[in-house]
C-alpha cells in the first residue's frame, strides 16, 4: 500500500514541475544609422545601441560644414552629441585624422574637415562637448549647440566656425589637473555654396532641401 502511494505521489510531483516555455520570437528590428557616402561618421554608444535595438526609426540626412581655427586647428576634433528625446543615445563626430580607430569596438568613420553628410534618426540633437588632442590625452570643454533632423527632408545646418582663443589648465575632478581651452563658436549661412556641393555629391536625391541652421549658445568656462 505504502509502495503504491509513493509511486502516485512521485507521478503527481513530477507532473506539477513540468512547465511550458513561451515561444521565442526570432524577429528583431534594429536601428539603422548609415552614412549616405563616404565622409561621414556616426559612432553610436554601444550600450545605447543595445538598448534601442528593437526600434526601427525614420532617418534623414543633414549636411553642413565645420571650420576650426586658432588652437582648435589641430589633427582632429571630436564633437559629442545626444538625441534630446533619448539622452541615452550618444554619438560622436570625429573630424580629421583617424587616430583611434583600433580602440573602438564599433565602427567609427571620420569626417574630413569641410563639408559633412550624415544620416540620423529624426529628432532634435544637442552637441554638448568639444574635444581636441593634447599630448597623450584629450582636452574637453562643454558646448551648447543644437540642431534638428527633419522627416522626409535633407537639412542644411550651416557652417560651424569654432575658434580656440586660449589654452588653460583645469583643476578638479579626475585627473586632478587636466588641459582645457577657451573658444568662441558661431554659425553662418552658406547655403548656396553648400547646395551646389550637395547636389554634385548626390544628384539622385530628390528630397527637398531645407535650411535649419544650428543654434550656438555661449558656455561658461
Amino acid at each position: 500500500m505504502m509502495h503504491n502511494f509513493i509511486i502516485v505521489f512521485l507521478a503527481l510531483f513530477l507532473s506539477g514541475c513540468t512547465t511550458t516555455q513561451p515561444p521565442q520570437s526570432t524577429t528583431q528590428n534594429q536601428i539603422k544609422v548609415e552614412s549616405p557616402v563616404t565622409p561621414a561618421i556616426l559612432s553610436e554608444n554601444k550600450a545605447a545601441d543595445n538598448a534601442q535595438s528593437t526600434i526601427m526609426e525614420e532617418t534623414s540626412t543633414i549636411f553642413g560644414k565645420t571650420e576650426f581655427l586658432g588652437i582648435l586647428k589641430t589633427s582632429y576634433v571630436k564633437l559629442y552629441f545626444i538625441d534630446q528625446a533619448h539622452p541615452d543615445r550618444k554619438f560622436e563626430l570625429h573630424i580629421g585624422e583617424r587616430m583611434e580607430q583600433a580602440i573602438f569596438p564599433w565602427q567609427v568613420m571620420p569626417v574630413n574637415p569641410g563639408y559633412f553628410f550624415i544620416n540620423l534618426p529624426v529628432g532634435q540633437y544637442h552637441i554638448y562637448e568639444i574635444a581636441i588632442p593634447v599630448a597623450s590625452t584629450m582636452a574637453v570643454e562643454n558646448a551648447n549647440i543644437v540642431f534638428e533632423v527633419l522627416p522626409d527632408q535633407t537639412v542644411y545646418v550651416g557652417t560651424l566656425k569654432v575658434k580656440g582663443t586660449k589654452e588653460r589648465i583645469k583643476v578638479g575632478g579626475v585627473p586632478l589637473i587636466k588641459p582645457g581651452f577657451r573658444y568662441v563658436a558661431h554659425v553662418i549661412d552658406e547655403f548656396e555654396e553648400g547646395k551646389r556641393i550637395y547636389q554634385k555629391e548626390f544628384p539622385q536625391d530628390d528630397k527637398p532641401l531645407t535650411v535649419r541652421l544650428m543654434q550656438s549658445a555661449p558656455v561658461r568656462f
